[in-house]
């Protein structure tokens, strides 16, 4: 499907809205894939963030370091979810990963074509009894998608956004934050990354740790370091112990923590 073409299918919500109300039920299922590329710095911002498997020494990557070389063309692919019902209602959610498209493909797809889609609550129960690998992971991220797009079909039969059904508004704003996943942790890149994204207006932000148990105590103290560069730890908001918990044990990362001399 063109841009073009995925610019008509939201254009039509609008009719979507003065859809009479009645006995709906789910007429089809689309997993639409866009793509589309973009010119993008070359040899930087392709940190990782820590994974179980680098336990294993021949898992684990290097130590990532930025290496600027000009632009290139970065190729961006996109999975969306859309769920038809009635002559000319539908729903939309996404993006949504490869691995869950297929599920919703090949195992929720039949279960759901024919259904009632406003019958969100009943639909979930079944959908969550449905296979015995519903209980966790990709099987339940695609339950979850298209419980989303559900939410979205029924806005769009209501005529509401989707925060009036689930119990009004309770706040005219939300305050957002700067997510730094693929940034280098080098020190001297964190400090001016940190001060320009601060500069944008952002009072807070999330950074992700680049080491785990299997880099040791050299990993962590690249940890300490990361933390000791931001603008939270420099206000005195957080300790290191308190940073990394969520990614080791509490006891583990103290236990790093005072080897490394961090409080």
């Amino acid at each position: 499907m063109t841009r073009r073409e995925f610019g008509s299918l939201l254009a039509s919500a609008a009719a979507a809205y003065a859809a009479p109300a009645g006995n709906f039920k789910i007429t089809a299922i689309e997993l639409i894939e866009l793509r589309g590329e973009h010119e993008a710095e070359a040899g930087v911002n392709g940190q990782r963030q820590v994974n179980p498997l680098d336990i294993y020494d021949e898992q684990r990557p290097a130590i990532y370091k930025d290496n600027p070389r000009g632009t290139r063309k970065q190729l961006i692919k996109a999975i969306y979810l859309v769920i038809h019902a009635g002559d000319s209602l539908f729903g939309l959610y996404g993006p949504i990963d490869r691995e869950v498209a297929i599920v919703v493909a090949e195992e929720i797809k039949p279960f759901l074509m024919g259904k009632d889609p406003l019958a969100g609550e009943k639909l979930w129960d079944e959908m969550y009894r449905s296979n015995r690998h519903s209980r966790a992971g990709i099987y339940l991220m695609a339950i979850s998608a298209v419980d989303n797009t559900l939410w979205d079909l029924r806005g769009r039969h209501f005529g509401v956004p989707v925060y009036r059904l689930l119990g009004g508004p309770t706040r005219t704003s939300v305050e957002v934050y700067a997510s730094c996943l693929g940034f280098s942790l080098e020190p001297e890149a964190v400090r001016k990354r940190c001060l320009s994204i601060k500069a944008e207006g952002y009072r807070n932000q999330k950074w992700f740790m680049g080491y785990g148990p299997g880099s040791g105590p050299e990993g962590m103290r690249r940890n300490v370091e990361l933390v000791k560069t931001l603008p939270e730890y420099q206000s005195g908001r957080l300790s290191e112990s308190e940073v990394v918990h969520g990614l080791w044990t509490r006891l583990r990362a103290r236990g790093y923590a005072a080897q490394c001399g961090a409080g």
